[in-house]
């Protein structure tokens, strides 16, 4: 027989409730809280045959082995929705794969934790990013469908991302210069607009940057994200909750992420363009890009610093700024130009002449600079002598 699992809501430690019912309180093997069981049948039965079946093409097992099944029972149930897969968790909810029944197509349901259903603070917030979204119709951001409450669980729909988040493509690696120009400027496009709109992102990281099958960026999760000028009270002050990623917050951001502006975004997309780069997060007297690639324009490395200033005002001021730096240090002098916010819209989208230095270049102008040097050094050393002997001769 199957051992049905749930998690725990609060340490995540997986508890066998296959001796409970819907609505039982089963208590947690870890941290000994109390929680509400949920069964979800048909989703139970779909687990458990894809499970047999992955058991199947790996060999399966003696005849009358005890098989434990691992199920997730907290699966919410939407009326003309057909929940299909766990997405991922965070902080505030679940993200799930499910299909739409009246389009047949696949979508992305959002669910607020169940923790948090019944807290003030919470709901708005969730609301919030609904919200947020809704104002928010661009290519490079995630668009939302639907949204509503059923069964207590306040949800909203999300368009299906095939693909992958940007850090799963870092765990395979460095990625290429040109790769890295064309998300960066598509990145910048999206803020830009979110920006023009009076919206802060305030947690831009690679687990919120989508990349599609082909390729193109879709800015996830507003969760954290603030509307300029609206007075309304969504403070998460006393919940716990970090308001933003440590890694990819600006200095200003860790003391007060009420006070930001859209120069805080750009510090975060900052540290993330030299992840990107790099394969690591800058910190403390960190190494240039240059020393690390050497197919990479110093240019880069002055972009990168100038979005990672500690105060707000030595940073790029806005995302096109910040788009027409990058556009000068990587396109010919004829296709160079100034952006203003209604141009942003085309950057990313557009062949850009990329040209990478080839390593003999780097070589090259790595040979020069110790060439300059030698020589200062030279004149430096030759005139203490003179001095020296001057000094000696008059003495």
């Amino acid at each position: 027989m199957s051992s049905a699992k749930q998690k725990c809501p609060i340490c995540y430690h997986l508890n066998d409730v296959s001796i409970y019912v819907t609505g039982q309180k089963a208590k947690c093997e870890k941290c000994g809280i109390l929680f509400e069981v949920k069964r979800s049948e048909s989703f139970d039965e779909r687990m458990n045959a894809h499970q047999a079946q992955q058991q199947e093409v790996r060999g399966g097992g003696a005849e009358g082995e005890k098989k434990e099944t691992l199920i997730y029972l907290d699966i919410p149930r939407i009326n003309g929705y057909e929940i299909v897969g766990l997405i991922g968790k965070g902080g505030m909810g679940s993200v799930y794969k499910a299909k739409q029944l009246s389009l047949n197509r696949l979508v992305a349901i959002k669910v607020l934790k169940k923790e948090f259903q019944e807290q003030k603070d919470f709901i708005l917030r969730f609301n919030r990013e609904a919200e947020v979204l809704a104002r928010l119709s661009h290519p490079n951001i995630v668009p939302i469908i639907d949204k509503g409450v059923q069964d207590g669980n306040f949800f909203f729909v999300m368009e299906y991302i095939d693909g992958e988040t940007l850090r799963q493509k870092l765990k395979k690696g460095k990625l290429p210069f040109e790769e890295v120009i064309k998300y960066t400027l598509q990145i910048l496009r999206a803020i830009s607009f979110a920006h023009n709109h009076n919206v802060i992102h305030r947690d831009l990281k690679p687990e919120n940057i989508l990349i599609d099958k082909a390729g193109n960026v879709r800015i996830a999760d507003f969760g954290l994200a603030d509307i300029v000028g609206d007075n309304k009270d969504y403070s998460l002050t006393g919940s716990g909750m970090a308001m933003g990623t440590a890694h990819y917050m600006a200095p200003e951001q860790r003391r007060d992420a009420k006070r930001v502006d859209r120069r805080a975004d750009i510090f975060s997309l900052g540290i993330t363009l030299y992840e990107m780069l790099t394969g690591e997060i800058p910190q403390g007297n960190f190494k240039r890009v240059y020393q690390l690639r050497m197919d990479i324009n110093p240019a880069i490395d002055e972009i990168i610093e100038k979005a990672i200033s500690t105060k707000p005002q030595d940073r790029f001021q806005s995302a096109e700024e910040m788009a027409n730096a990058i556009r000068a240090a990587i396109t010919s002098q004829d296709k160079k130009e100034t952006l203003g916010p209604e141009r942003i819209e085309e950057i990313g989208q557009e062949v850009f002449e990329v040209k990478p230095r080839p390593l003999s270049e780097a070589a090259e102008e790595r040979k020069k600079r110790l060439l300059v040097f030698g020589a200062i050094s030279a004149i430096i050393i030759v005139s203490i002598i003179s001095f020296v002997i001057w000094l000696i001769r008059h003495s």
